[in-house]
């Protein structure tokens, strides 16, 4: 007969297992939870939980027939899970290791001095200065969400709404000297993992081409940059550039078939970033400025840098008086300059 100490061990023990098994359970749920936070399908979640409770509703409620009979169920297709985040995940552009941005329906459009007018502006806040005396938005139909500068003295303009004919017609833009023309878009890329290597660059884009059933050509495909394979290794990485239809294809299908292989796929945007510097639109090698550190912002380059063992210090969000500034000036998912240069450069790609 088990004697009373025995029994109060047993008891212990069933109670450590249990708890054991509580905290693995707390554990996976947790883990869980934010994996699916982090794939952005919460509220598409909340609202098919809330459509099919209503649907469920209806059905218990619905009113009888005529002969006394429930009314028949409403039977139409409801999009599954994987639809919703399929869909969910090409309308943003996630940037591997880095943000995650929603693609803005807006019209992008550069105003800048016309061929006469070229030497009456030495700077884009000049023109900024003149379109803001020149045209006033709501009399041409203009709703503008974002306003920055371009090349060759011009401004770019993000715009919600814009009636093109009646901006071009404004008396002002005339005046000063001004032009109003559509940006271009570019086209958007995608890096490819374990694509095989012995595969040619026309290779992969023909077999690119067969999968998209939209119609997109050859010709319609570019391979930008393919990666050298690792020592030992005969798979590597490419850049593609497609069509915005094909981009959305491709996102939501999170893979494309080369070869025997089953690649996944990813959006691709890089800014141009010099590592001297540490300043935009430029590389390195023709770098003429002051070199700054990228990890403690000193006066040197960030391979010469000795300070590894202290705390980083962005040079650019110090530059810029951003509030963090703790962090590497390459950090993609901390530095707030790098991270504005890449939602900029996201809203000029074409994403359909």
């Amino acid at each position: 007969m088990m004697s009373s100490k025995d029994a109060k061990e047993k008891r212990k023990l069933v109670e450590e297992s249990l708890d054991e098994h509580y905290d693995a359970f707390n554990s996976m749920t947790t883990a869980y939870i934010q994996v699916v936070a982090s794939m952005h399908t919460m509220n598409s979640i909340r609202d098919m939980m809330h459509e099919e409770i209503g649907r469920t509703c209806s059905h218990f409620l619905r009113p009888e027939g005529t002969d006394g009979t429930l009314a028949k169920p409403d039977v139409a297709k409801r999009a599954s899970y994987a639809d919703v985040a399929s869909k969910e995940m090409a309308e943003r552009v996630c940037v591997p290791k880095g943000p995650s941005v929603t693609i803005r329906k807006t019209i992008n459009l550069v105003i800048g001095p016309t061929d006469k007018a070229v030497g009456r502006y030495t700077s884009s806040q000049e023109t900024k200065d003149a379109v803001l005396n020149a045209v006033n938005p709501s009399k041409v139909g203009l709703r503008v969400s974002r306003l920055t500068k371009a090349r060759n003295n011009a401004i770019r303009i993000e715009a919600c709404e814009a009636d093109l004919d009646r901006l071009r017609a404004s008396p002002g833009l005339k005046e000063a000297g001004l032009e109003v023309k559509k940006d271009v878009m570019l086209n958007p890329r995608v890096i490819i993992y374990g694509v095989p290597s012995v595969l040619s660059s026309d290779e992969i884009r023909s077999q690119l081409a067969e999968q998209d059933v939209d119609g997109a050509g050859i010709d319609d495909i570019r391979v930008v940059y393919r990666y050298p394979a690792h020592q030992g290794k005969s798979f590597s990485s490419c850049v593609v550039e497609i069509r915005p239809e094909t981009r959305s294809r491709f996102i939501s299908a999170e893979r494309v078939f080369l070869g025997w292989s089953a690649c996944k796929v990813a959006d691709h945007v890089k800014v141009l970033q010099c590592y001297k510097c540490l300043s935009f639109g430029h590389l390195a090698a023709n770098c003429t400025k002051t070199a700054h550190c990228g990890h403690c912002s000193e006066d040197h380059e960030t391979k010469q840098c000795s300070h590894r063992d202290k705390p980083p210090h962005c040079f650019n969000c110090s530059l810029a008086k951003e509030t963090c500034q703790s962090h590497s000036a390459f950090d993609v998912n901390k530095c707030n300059v790098l991270k504005h240069r890449i939602t900029a450069k996201i809203h000029r790609i074409n994403y359909g």
